[in-house]
């Protein structure tokens, strides 16, 4: 009898157990009828000679993509991976990637790998990649472990530096590197920063001093050294010339940036922020003018321009009692190791009734990002505040030339903003521009679902979605894009109507509150095919608040 039992309370004993779970547990509340929006590709990058993207997409897919299209080229890995870097090169033709503990090189117009270097003993290749002006030379990073006489624990490791002869790794000439070699580490600088630049120029910390090697050579010989109140592991500031080879360097503990110029093999310290009259012009003879440099609207000029209130603040001139002032683009530096929205400009202003002029780096708060035109004439700037127009002026006459307003907002400064190759189209992150009448080329609205404003539409058949400045009604059933119209607001907005086809702001300006009720402009679409509507919206009506005077 006894062995019956144990068998049967058993049983009773697991029927107990799964009632108790099968009551603790809750059936799915929810289940997915329609999904709307796509998640953006990751760490996208952008070449305008070919006009084409790299990105990691939402399947974790490594991808060549068409940048008219945003389709597909190429797909160079099938699957996720440990995907550190990639970058192209200057001339497009070839994407490296650091990728576990390997460097590879891909032909962007076939998609296929090229060749592959994994250098020994090493537990990870890493970005940041850079490729020389030619193409010729790649330079990474790798970690290693950190040598027994500098070693606290097993774990610890260093950064070490590499250059890579790619020519030679595609065995299309000899290695011209140290050693007649393929791949060379500066072993003698590991856990220090190195950089190279412009010139094929590599600029190595070192406790005391920044030292300049040309990579040029075989034998990378040391050129210069520039010195620095650092350590030896201490980070350091280099940016370059947009267009020119010049690298500008700025030296811990100096209040000077170093002009270096790798086709003469020569710095210069530019005296930044130092009076500079006819007396002392002899202190920047020394100086490079880079391509760019140009004076900016008429020279001894007591009128500013659009480009000069852009860098210099809309109280430039009253400023300085409107004294007739000169205003020169020396060079536009962008950002080497310095983070992107350290990009700027290096000018020089000189005031006739001082007879003295100063020069300046600037980085102005109004620009969160900035790009140079093919023709070296034009800039294309991002603004900082909303709605974040994207706007060209002409770096000779100052003049503002186009205003074209993005559909969505890059608050971070983090998405591409870029010309094509001939300077027609313009790429802002999702976006296609022509940038000669301002009608858009291309954008998905499918991208940044999350950061807007959703409801469902009166029968509850469509959905009705608001983000930045766009208003677009969805079809439920077909998943369609029914309806698109654009909005733009000003002021805060103080109330809204349930389908958000009505807001309610206000605005204060001369010290007049003004109340407005603001809507969509008017644009549908057949068939799925959308209509965008570049109509501004006007207020209607506008409702002035009265005062107490007023009211007697």
């Amino acid at each position: 009898m006894r062995r019956f039992l144990i068998p049967i309370v058993g049983v009773v004993i697991l029927l107990a157990v799964g009632i108790s779970i099968a009551q603790n547990s809750s059936p799915q509340s929810f289940t997915i009828f329609r999904q709307f929006g796509t998640l953006r590709p990751r760490g996208m990058i952008y070449d305008p000679n070919y006009d084409q993207f790299a990105w990691v997409d939402r399947e974790g897919r490594l991808v060549l993509a068409d940048a008219a299209t945003y389709t597909p080229r190429h797909i160079l890995y099938e699957t996720t991976d440990a995907f550190n870097d990639y970058q192209f090169s200057h001339d497009g033709r070839w994407l490296a990637l650091a990728v576990d503990v390997r460097i590879e090189l891909w032909n962007t117009q076939t998609g296929e790998l090229t060749t592959t270097l994994e250098p020994e003993g090493i537990l990870q290749a890493q970005g940041p990649l850079r490729f020389g002006d030619d193409d010729r030379l790649l330079q990474f990073d790798s970690l290693v472990r950190a040598p027994a006489e500098l070693r606290r624990s097993e774990n610890d490791t260093l950064v070490l530096s590499w250059l890579w002869d790619l020519p030679a790794a595609r065995r299309e000439s000899s290695p011209s590197l140290p050693g007649r070699s393929r791949a060379y580490a500066f072993f003698e600088y590991r856990g220090s920063s190195l950089v190279m630049g412009t010139g094929d120029y590599v600029v190595a910390g070192a406790p005391g001093r920044l030292i300049v090697m040309d990579a040029g050579d075989e034998t990378i010989p040391i050129m210069t050294s520039i010195d620095s109140n650092r350590l030896e592991r201490d980070p350091f500031n280099i940016w370059t010339s947009a267009r020119d080879q010049y690298m500008y360097v700025l030296p811990k503990g100096r209040n000077y940036l170093v002009q270096i110029d790798p086709e003469t093999g020569t710095t210069f310290n530019i005296p930044v922020g130092r009076d500079i009259r006819y007396s002392t012009l002899d202190d920047v003879q020394g100086l490079g003018f880079s391509s760019l440099h140009t004076v900016i609207g008429e020279a001894n000029s007591q009128q500013d321009t659009p480009l000069m209130r852009l860098l210099l603040g809309e109280n430039y001139l009253p400023g300085r009692n409107f004294s007739a002032q000169t205003l020169v683009l020396l060079d536009i530096l962008d950002p080497l190791t310095v983070p992107e929205e350290d990009a700027g400009f290096l000018i020089y202003r000189f005031d006739r009734d001082q007879a003295s002029g100063v020069i300046e780096f600037i980085n102005p708060s109004d620009i969160l990002q900035f790009a140079l035109h093919p023709d070296n004439r034009h800039l294309m700037v991002r603004r900082t505040n909303l709605p974040q127009q994207i706007e060209v002026y002409n770096l000779e006459t100052g003049a503002l030339e186009h205003v074209y307003y993005p559909e969505r907002p890059d608050t971070g400064g983090q998405y591409i903003l870029a010309y094509n190759r001939d300077g027609s189209v313009i790429t802002s992150d999702m976006q296609r521009i022509d940038a000669v009448t301002g009608e858009t080329l291309y954008h998905d609205p499918n991208i940044d679902f999350e950061s807007g404003q959703i409801t469902f539409t009166e029968d509850s058949s469509g959905i009705i979605s608001r983000v930045f400045n766009t208003w677009r009604i969805w079809d439920i059933e077909s998943q369609s894009l029914v309806r698109e119209s654009t909005i733009q607001l000003r002021g805060d907005v103080i109330g809204e109507q349930n389908d958000l086809s009505r807001y309610l702001t206000v605005y204060t300006e001369s010290s007049s509150e003004t109340v407005l009720v603001e809507a969509p402009s008017e644009s549908s679409s057949d068939a799925g095919e959308t209509e965008t509507s570049e109509q501004s919206v006007e207020a209607t009506p506008t409702i002035t608040p009265t005062t107490e005077d007023d009211a007697k």
